[in-house]
């Protein structure tokens, strides 16, 4: 079956795909906050979260690593001159990925009790056999996580990106459904089951579209001349490589927070997941297309496609920066009013409450950094710098280690959230020097746009903060109002006024997309 894989506009195409990945983070937190609901902050949250972390850790290397190394190698297999077959190329991949996430599981399954002492040598006893026995489960998941990070850059490749839009939606959803069946008989081990059973679903997803849409080409080969041709061992290493001293980040935070009081790592852990959904929701539609786009237009290497993969980056950029700079600064602003509306209830109490609101609302300040990151790792990718991605990655990490051993001694989990912010900003000021000189003038504009933006976004959180305040405290001596209609009253009106309070400024600052934005928003009133 032959495809014609038409190049996706990075915008139009990004706006269905962050919709659906949207929706999937939207049901990761409703599991989150299901799961704070059901068992608040304490030791059986901490096991679970340590008994993830190594199965987290898999998934995050192993997804994007595939992501950002096979979709440019899809992408070139699919051109008329290439010499190799396109299946051949997938099903030695995928082959390849079968057996080393058998491997892995076997491994996870096997040495769980020597991990959980590694990760969090300041665990309770009490918690050591359940967090023993949640990880075995887990790894159980990571079964196919090889193949459906093929499948899933196989898809994207041809400019299907609707299905891995999806993964984590299914999943999400898979989960729910056994904490609502299985609860009250197996407690929080329904939860581990209910990650085993969605990535099950997420595999059978994949499959499914790709003989749809693309045929059955799958072989149970490995042509090792046709993976040595591909550079697919070195473009995918790099990945690996990079996602992997990201993931140190996430060892770190479940180490150092094991010595502190029960309930910190999942402050950390919420914290630190609260900040990825948020990213995932306003930009991993951009990044996944963008890859795809930029890998096209390099592969093909005239100027009319270099300009056009250099217009993708900055549209993208300039998205990330109007967007994510202003919601960061407004999560970290209302993280307590944010945290009580969404999770406290049930075990969930104002204790877990005033522990977790802080570290939710500095590690929200990393958003826009993130945000940038990813773009710029994927215009690396795509012109094949690999050793600038490890450096960047290195010289991140090795700032948070440094900046969490150091704050967390006297914050607390708060120290350990505001190292993840530095480690996040070194990034984004180093990256600027690693794309080249031909871009110093652009990144003067980028550096004089963050500031403007940044400056009309605390005028408004700020403006947020006391608008929230001063209608809470009117609506809270209203009788028969509940604390929670309080609190979605009092944030909804904030945040009308702040939007318009922010738009404004940054009209006033002569922000394109804002002015873009306003004049639209007239000539639709004026109909």
């Amino acid at each position: 079956m032959t495809v014609i894989r038409e190049k996706p506009s990075a915008l139009s195409a990004s706006g269905k795909t962050s919709l659906l990945i949207g929706l999937g983070i939207a049901s990761k937190m409703i599991v989150d906050l299901v799961v704070a609901s059901r068992f608040g902050l304490g030791t059986r949250t901490d096991a679970f979260f340590v008994a993830y972390t190594l199965p987290l850790i898999i998934e995050a290397l192993i997804y994007p690593a595939c992501q950002s190394g096979l979709v440019p190698i899809f992408v070139r297999q699919m051109r008329p001159d290439h010499s190799h077959d396109k299946w051949t190329i997938f099903s030695a991949l995928f082959n390849v990925g079968l057996l080393t996430s058998i491997a892995l599981s076997g491994a996870g399954v096997a040495t769980a009790p020597w991990m959980t002492a590694l990760l969090a040598p300041g665990l309770p006893a009490s918690s050591y056999e359940t967090t023993v026995h949640l990880m075995r489960i887990l790894f159980v998941g990571t079964l196919i996580v090889g193949p459906v990070g093929v499948m899933r850059a196989f898809l994207n490749a041809h400019g299907l990106f609707t299905a891995p839009a999806m993964l984590e939606l299914i999943r999400g959803t898979a989960v729910l459904c056994t904490i609502m069946v299985a609860y009250g008989a197996y407690g929080i081990e329904a939860v581990a089951w209910g990650y085993v059973i969605g990535g099950l679903l997420q595999f059978l997803t994949l499959a499914g579209v790709i003989v749809r849409r693309l045929g059955l080409g799958y072989r149970l080969a490995i042509k090792l001349k046709s993976l040595r041709s591909s550079q697919a061992g070195r473009l995918f290493m790099v990945p690996l490589a990079d996602y992997m001293l990201g993931q140190t980040i996430l060892i770190a935070e479940r180490m150092i927070g094991s010595f502190m009081p029960a309930g910190s790592i999942s402050a950390i852990s919420y914290g630190h997941r609260l900040a990825a959904v948020i990213t995932s929701v306003l930009f991993s539609g951009v990044e996944v297309v963008s890859l795809s786009s930029l890998a096209v237009d390099f592969s093909e290497g005239t100027p009319t496609h270099l300009r056009r993969a250099r217009e993708t980056f900055i549209t993208g950029l300039r998205l990330v920066l109007v967007l994510g700079i202003p919601v960061s600064i407004s999560v970290w602003a209302l993280s307590l009013p944010l945290v009580k509306l969404l999770f406290e209830r049930g075990a969930f109490d104002r204790q877990a409450t005033l522990l977790a609101a802080p570290v939710m609302g500095l590690y929200a300040l990393s958003i826009p950094f993130y945000g940038y990151w990813l773009l710029l790792r994927n215009y690396l990718f795509a012109t094949i710098q690999l050793k600038k991605i490890l450096a960047l990655a290195c010289t991140s990490a090795g700032v948070y280690i440094a900046l969490a051993l150091l704050l967390s001694r006297y914050m607390g989990a708060r120290g350990v959230a505001l190292a993840y912010v530095g480690g996040a900003s070194v990034v984004y000021g180093l990256g600027f020097f690693v794309l080249g000189t031909e871009w110093r003038p652009f990144q003067r504009a980028m550096i004089y746009l963050a500031a403007r933006v940044a400056g009309a976004s605390l005028a408004a959180g700020f403006a947020l903060v006391s608008v929230s305040d001063q209608v809470s405290q009117l609506l809270s001596k209203v009788q028969y109002l509940s604390s929670s209609v309080v609190l979605i009253a009092s944030l909804t009106v904030a945040g009308v006024l702040g939007a318009i309070l922010l738009l404004g400024l940054l009209v006033v600052l002569r922000v394109e997309e804002a002015a873009s934005l306003a004049k639209h928003l007239r000539q639709v009133r004026g109909r």
